[in-house]
């Protein structure tokens, strides 16, 4: 969970081996974005919830109140995406310049047939075959995968037949890397994918025919995509600074926080006291675990402080799940779903919940966390006392990739919402449900991305490529509550240990 001293990051040279499932999500989620820009906006009002207790069993974390269900669209393509990781350039106050085009780029996308592998809208000529951007991504990745690493997909159902179509890319990557291969996808192609005039004329001539069946379905089942695109702008306003507030409850700076230069005072005393100590005791580094153990069981001394400071995380991180299931139960739609779904969406998304929130507080240069006037900050040395050094590192080198992107506090609490939405994380009774929650959600993100950016799907790209490299970090940081949770100091925070604890410990 979310504290003021721990945190989490991510590890971009894993990049290309865990994200794709988020990855495709959040481009299936683009692409009706991108072909359904309605401009009216709708978004329900949000109840007030009661709040949980704090036992471990799963039903009494949550407290359930009816909320109302939102509706949902299969998820999109990204037009213009970079094949880097954590280090790209995300310039995010300055749009995009469209370039020229080039005398040998495809058509429009309108212009191109369905992908070959998903069947979702084609954005060109990829690899040998026209794909969706998604599955262009995903191709490349695989040939890391299987062709660089020599590791293996493994087919979820285990019949290798997975059945892929218009919003099923997610189902199996072995099936789904299968059908890339079968309708002519590898890398050597890559180097014929010249548009030519005869592959522009027979692409052109596919289209037509496709959009006359098209055109004849639409007749008799209408438009699907129209009501889900709608939200209303202020009923978005209002949930958005309805969640800020419960936010703020947990870390009153919180809107301060994400204000440039809004946290540099706190930064710069935490800094100044660090450089205190040196000067006085000099730099004597963090004790390993085991000389510390050793040193206590022996005397009994505390000679480091690591102890208070492991009370004082387990104190905060209660204080801050409390806070996050509050937040979660004013999402439109979450207490809807059943007490086990809301419990099991809270426990895997609670790290990126956390690190959304905090992300700003890191600051690199100085190499320090400032937390709240409740919680001192730190050093990032004096973190290894209680966390292993790679934990503390990645932590630093995640929050310099993120805070790339600027976010605002309004996108801050609507990415910390999605997070906690993503239903292809862990099993569920009505993941349907959990998928119309967070295609509303990212609908209200691309209106207040509307407001400040004239490319909003853009915009949404750079926020979307955070949750990849979230999900790297996740993974570390599940590694790190599995040490956190047999701290003696966790024994007083049963919620806590509920929200941590790996799950076959449950």
């Amino acid at each position: 969970m979310i504290t003021d001293n721990v945190l989490v990051s991510a590890n971009s040279k894993q990049y290309d081996q865990k994200i794709h499932s988020v990855d495709l999500a959040m481009t299936s989620i683009l692409e009706n974005l991108y072909e359904c820009d309605s401009t009216t906006e709708t978004s329900p009002q949000p109840d007030q919830i009661a709040l949980v207790g704090t036992s471990p069993q799963s039903d009494s974390l949550l407290s359930l109140s009816p909320d109302q269900n939102l509706n949902s669209v299969p998820l999109v393509d990204k037009q213009s995406t970079t094949d880097s990781g954590i280090d790209e350039s995300e310039d995010s106050e300055q749009p995009r310049t469209p370039q020229k085009k080039r005398k040998n780029q495809p058509p429009d996308a309108d212009l191109l047939p369905p992908c070959r592998v998903c069947g979702e809208k084609a954005s060109g000529l990829h690899y040998g075959a026209n794909t969706c951007e998604p599955c262009k991504g995903f191709f490349r990745r695989s040939i890391v995968k299987v062709e660089k690493k020599n590791e293996k997909y493994a087919c979820v159902k285990g019949d290798d037949n997975c059945k892929l179509g218009t919003g099923k890319r997610t189902m199996c990557s072995y099936c789904r890397y299968k059908k890339c291969l079968e309708v002519g996808m590898s890398h050597g192609a890559i180097k014929i994918g010249r548009y030519t005039y005869e592959k522009r004329t027979k692409d052109i001539t596919e289209v037509k025919q496709l959009k006359q069946k098209d055109n004849q379905t639409r007749d008799t089942s209408g438009d699907r995509n129209v009501q889900d695109v709608d939200v209303n702008e202020q009923e978005v306003d209002e949930l958005v600074n309805k969640l800020i507030s419960i936010q703020e409850e947990y870390t009153a700076d919180f809107r301060k926080s994400f204000q440039t230069g809004g946290l540099l005072e706190s930064q710069l005393s935490v800094f100044e006291r660090y450089k205190q100590r040196i000067e006085i005791f000099g730099n004597l580094g963090a004790l390993p675990w085991s000389v510390y153990e050793e040193i206590f069981s022996t005397t009994g001394i505390e000679i480091d402080d690591r102890k208070n400071m492991m009370n004082r995380i387990a104190d905060r991180m209660e204080v801050a799940i409390r806070n996050m299931i509050t937040f979660a139960r004013n999402i439109p739609g979450f207490c809807d779903l059943k007490t086990q779904d809301q419990l099991s969406l809270l426990k895997v998304g609670y790290l990126e919940y956390g690190f959304l929130g905090f992300h700003t507080r890191i600051n690199p240069e100085l190499k320090v966390i400032a937390c709240s006037s409740t919680c001192p900050g730190a050093h990032q040395s004096e973190m290894t006392k209680v966390i292993d050094q790679k934990y503390v590192d990645m932590m630093f080198e995640f929050a310099v990739s993120i805070q790339k992107c600027r976010l605002t506090v309004e996108e801050v609490t609507l990415a910390r919402a999605i997070v906690l939405t993503f239903s292809d994380r862990c099993v569920l009774e009505e993941p349907e449900k959990v998928d119309k929650i967070q295609w509303h959600l990212v609908n209200c993100l691309r209106c207040v991305a509307k407001k400040n950016f004239k490319n909003p799907d853009e915009r949404l790209w750079k926020i979307f490529d955070k949750f990849i490299l979230l999900r790297d970090f996740a993974e570390y940081g599940r590694e790190v509550d599995s040490i956190r949770c047999k701290w003696e100091a966790m024994k007083k925070h049963p919620l806590v240990l509920e929200m941590i604890k790996p799950e076959s410990s449950t």
